[in-house]
């Protein structure tokens, strides 16, 4: 996992203000293009019956 803030990864050296937001980004789990082909083979398959 990783941190950032606004899409970015900030400097490690950076220090955090008030109000500042902060995202933890987490490894995807699937590829998106897998599933894009997954979910298009499958909406295939249901409007062929």
């Amino acid at each position: 996992q990783s941190l950032g803030s606004k899409g970015l990864k900030p400097p490690k050296e950076q220090v955090l203000q008030a109000g500042d937001r902060v995202e933890i980004y987490r490894p995807l789990l699937v590829d998106p293009k897998e599933v894009r082909k997954r979910r298009a083979e499958k909406a295939k398959q249901g409007s062929s019956e």
